[in-house]
């Protein structure tokens, strides 16, 4: 269960995210970029108990179906995909518009009228990854099976391009 939790906060991350810059090259974003990894560190609690936890895992293979799709035009497109009860359920199919600067690496995503924006940390050009601290967040709120489980703490997800 711990790992379906980790891969549905790796996709929940997709649209929502806040990250910190790693160096100054250039680097271009237009591509498929699929989840490679799920990173967290922070405190996940149910029913009064809470435990600790900082560990990387691998996306499974339903989650790294998972894509973001930059083309050269500035549009995209966001795929998601979740591995619920043993079926692997696509979750969302949206499309986007986008500038990113390749010198601050900074992502701006236009998306149903909301405009984000996020510095991405590079790996190479091949890899990048972004992460935000959550609140008290109860996955139940996306995942009605999890009520009452809460995180706090920071998470990343990694992508890699295809």
């Amino acid at each position: 269960m711990k790992k379906l939790v980790i891969a549905f906060l790796g996709i929940f991350l997709l649209l929502n995210v806040a990250c910190s810059r790693d160096d100054n090259d250039t680097v271009s974003i237009v591509g498929t970029w699929n989840i490679s990894s799920v990173k967290m560190k922070g405190t996940l609690s149910y029913n009064g108990q809470s435990a600790a936890i900082n560990e990387e895992t691998p996306a499974d293979a339903c989650s790294q179906k998972s894509s973001m799709v930059f083309n050269a035009d500035g549009t995209g497109s966001v795929t998601s995909f979740a591995n619920n009860n043993g079926t692997c359920e696509q979750l969302l199919s949206e499309t986007f518009t986008y500038k990113f600067d390749g010198n601050t690496k900074v992502l701006t995503i236009t998306q149903a009228g909301t405009t984000e924006s996020v510095t991405l940390s590079f790996s190479g050009s091949n890899k990048f990854s972004y992460g935000e601290t959550l609140n008290n967040v109860n996955f139940g709120d996306y995942y009605p099976q999890y009520d009452g489980f809460y995180y706090t703490g920071t998470i990343s997800t990694v992508f890699v391009k295809k």
